[in-house]
């Protein structure tokens, strides 16, 4: 089983440099880097001694300081917990809201929370995005309804001259 600091470690990794890696755009898209000592094949041996020697354990979270636009090298990363990550990320509108409920009551929210809300969010979305379609097409059939009660209309009057035409030529 992998340490949970071997998974900091991977994680970094695969945010810097994996471009199929969901946050890769924020991480690696922006140009930050891990430094060649941590990326390296053993890397993950002088980046556990590193974590160790500035005050690793477990429950805190690798965070990029001063520079949050500066790589992951010794000079620039530091052990926070939690909230003081979330004190330190690029605000999205989206998630300003949530974060400050977050911050206000940072133990009762836990990651898989975290998640489920996002999900829920992309479902409020995803079912405003059909409304608001089906709200257009509403819309769209409401401007063609007297166009429509003329087809049926004239459907009815159609059928009726048919009638009355098959009626005259059976001679009933």
């Amino acid at each position: 089983m992998q340490s949970k600091l071997y998974s900091v470690w991977a994680g970094m990794k695969q945010r810097c440099f994996n471009q199929r890696c969901k946050i890769f755009p924020h991480y690696g898209g922006r140009g930050i880097t891990v430094c060649d000592d941590w990326s390296a094949p053993n890397g993950f041996y002088a980046f556990e001694k590193w974590a160790m020697e500035n005050g690793y354990r477990e429950g805190l979270t690798i965070d990029r300081y001063p520079d949050r636009d500066g790589n992951y090298e010794p000079s620039n990363c530091r052990w926070v917990t939690r909230t003081e990550n979330l004190r330190n990320r690029c605000m999205t509108p989206a998630w300003r809201g949530a974060i400050a409920k977050m911050l206000a009551a940072p133990r009762r929210y836990t990651p898989a929370m975290l998640a489920a809300g996002r999900r829920n969010m992309a479902k409020a979305r995803a079912s405003a995005r059909k409304l608001k379609h089906s709200q257009a097409q509403i819309e769209a059939a409401k401007r063609n309804l007297p166009v429509m009660w003329a087809a049926q209309r004239a459907k009815r009057e159609q059928k009726k001259c048919n009638k009355a035409l098959g009626m005259l030529i059976s001679g009933v």
